[in-house]
């Protein structure tokens, strides 16, 4: 059975999201689509092989990518790339 990251094992990096819905959308709408966000990211799971979890040293970009691509087609405006990109930027480029 795989050992996926669970989104409880990136706190860090799931609060800066979370941070940024509420600001985008207001806290309400931010809180839905995170609870819809953490479904989506549930879903992508179970169809992912072994990657190694939190031992692998690559966990945090690897499961952090799949948590904006869960994140992403949820979000009704669809922000250009480049406004993604910086956040994408702040939270895998650094030690979160």
């Amino acid at each position: 059975m795989a050992e996926h990251m669970q989104l409880r094992d990136m706190p860090k990096f799931c609060a800066e999201i979370e941070a940024w819905l509420n600001a985008r959308y207001g806290e309400a709408e931010g809180k839905k689509r995170w609870e819809a966000t953490g479904r989506q990211y549930g879903e992508y799971l179970k169809e992912l092989p072994d990657y190694g979890g939190k031992k692998t040293g690559h966990a945090l970009a690897i499961y952090g990518s799949i948590v904006i691509f869960s994140l992403y087609p949820l979000l009704p405006d669809h922000p250009p790339a480049e406004e993604l990109q910086e956040l994408v930027t702040k939270l895998l480029c650094r030690d979160l």
